[in-house]
């Protein structure tokens, strides 16, 4: 250590050009890996932050939350699987019971703030309010278990100017909201998470597209050669030949091509006529036909080809994207193999899933990468032009006693001071940097990151000095004094 302090003190000039170029590569690459640690939180911090370890998708869904549709009797099915009561309301179980499962819904829109043309891009989640996927409020207080019109937005929108108190309308089913609370670090592929109860999410369904007879439709009515979608809600929009009069009961009932009362009974044109109410899970029996699990028939070829599901705890009426829940690898074992149709993957996969992602981090990682590489290449070639300028030095050293080791000791004491020096200035400007950018720019550091890449420097470092080290070891004494005479 003695003699790398005194040749570094020696050859000022010289060592501080290298520490420079180290500095910049260690500033580059903790910038980079802030940027990609801000990116993926904000894709999808939401998802990273969730109380919980796995998620149920339909299985043709491609591990997408935005293309899975799911209904409460996955749900039940899955609660079953999990040894949890179905027909128990999560509210009641303790809430470390690890055999919880809350159904998740998600969906892409854009708000204004009432008053204002200017949108805002977000996305909805559905949550049980008083469940585990309910986010930590950080100001104001959580939606109620039973108040459709509130909300707690990410703490984000307040650089569009929104507070406790604002109204903002759902551009998608016009639904308007007021914000009760803010949270902290809820993000959904690069937007802001509003988080919603089930009684908000069942309204926003009856007015969006799926009560339009658009996607999300959970089943068909078919007469006399004409079709009609049911929608998650219920409602049932008509194509041709059957005609909507009006949305469906609570229980599930449906009025179509003439009429359907509030309790599910239905009465067809033509002399179609329905002669039971509907079940407890929305299906009804016509006359002439028969029903099982929801279906609807009639005489003349009324026939409903899907279900729907009648109101009932976490959200059974309507269709929502995901259930999580909190389990060990052999429970997602189980539930996937009891219940049929669907995927059940970890936080990880579903991260995966989410558009963009892992092209985005992958790019990023990619040149982090090759950052460290490239680094391990500067460093090896810098200290080995300079161990070939010193290597009559070390003949000399070595002619006068001087052991291999303690020669390798100066040089990797040397390596590391360098290092550390850099290290400790590039870490200094990433933060100084990371105070001054705006906050829509998605940078994050934190200990673990800084501490992780600058340990992976170290090591490059000395890797890139493991050159020079072969090179000193094979050092002659007398042939380099040879040479310097």
């Amino acid at each position: 250590m003695f003699l790398a302090l005194r040749e570094l003190k020696h050859s000022k000039t010289r060592y501080m050009l290298i520490s420079l170029i180290m500095v910049l590569i260690a500033w580059l690459v903790l910038f980079v890996s802030g940027l990609a640690k801000g990116l993926s939180s904000d894709n999808a911090s939401s998802i990273q932050n969730m109380n919980a370890d796995y998620l149920v998708l339909d299985q043709n869904s491609d591990h997408r939350l935005s293309r899975s549709a799911l209904t409460g009797d996955a749900l039940e099915q899955v609660r079953l699987a999990m040894g949890a009561d179905a027909a128990v309301n999560s509210s009641d179980r303790d809430a470390s019971d690890t055999a919880m499962a809350e159904p998740l819904g998600v969906q892409m829109s854009a708000v204004t703030q009432a008053g204002s043309l200017k949108k805002i891009d977000a996305t909805f989640f559905a949550v049980e309010a008083d469940g585990m996927l309910a986010p930590k409020v950080t100001e104001g207080r959580m939606i109620g278990a039973d108040a459709a019109e509130e909300v707690v937005a990410d703490s984000s929108f307040k650089a569009e100017g929104l507070k406790l108190g604002d109204i903002i309308e759902d551009q998608t089913s016009g639904r308007q909201f007021t914000i009760v609370g803010f949270s902290e670090g809820q993000s959904f592929s690069h937007s802001p998470v509003l988080h919603v109860n089930f009684a908000a999410w069942e309204t926003m369904q009856a007015s969006g597209p799926r009560a339009m007879g658009g996607s999300g439709a959970v089943g068909e009515v078919s007469a006399d050669g004409g079709t009609g979608e049911v929608s998650a809600a219920g409602e049932v929009s008509a194509n041709e030949g059957v005609s909507a009069a009006a949305d469906s009961s609570a229980d599930g009932g449906a009025t179509a091509a003439g009429e359907v009362s509030a309790t599910g009974e239905v009465s067809a044109k033509e002399g179609l006529s329905a002669a039971a109410d509907s079940s407890a899970d929305g299906g009804a029996t016509a006359a002439g036909g028969a029903s099982t699990d929801g279906a609807v028939s009639a005489a003349g070829e009324v026939s409903a080809t899907g279900e729907v599901n009648g109101a009932g705890e976490g959200g059974a009426g309507v269709v929502f994207n995901a259930i999580a829940f909190k389990g060990s690898g052999s429970t997602a074992a189980e539930v996937g193999a009891q219940v049929s149709g669907v995927d059940v993957i970890s936080k990880a996969e579903a991260l995966k899933g989410i558009p963009g992602y892992k092209e985005e981090q992958g790019s990023l990682l990619m040149m982090i990468a090759f950052l460290f590489i490239i680094a391990a290449f500067v460093l090896a070639v810098f200290f080995y032009v300079i161990t070939i300028q010193k290597i009559n030095q070390f003949g000399v050293l070595k002619a006068i006693g001087a052991k291999t080791g303690f020669l390798a000791r100066s040089l990797l004491a040397q390596v590391l001071s360098l290092s550390v020096f850099s290290l400790a200035i590039g870490i200094a400007l990433t933060y100084g940097v990371s105070a001054v950018l705006p906050d829509s720019m998605p940078f994050e550091l934190n200990f673990s990151l800084v501490g992780g890449s600058a340990l992976l420097f170290l090591v490059v470092a000395v890797a890139g000095s493991l050159l020079s080290l072969y090179r000193v070891a094979k050092v002659d004494a007398i042939e380099a004094i040879g040479r310097a005479a």
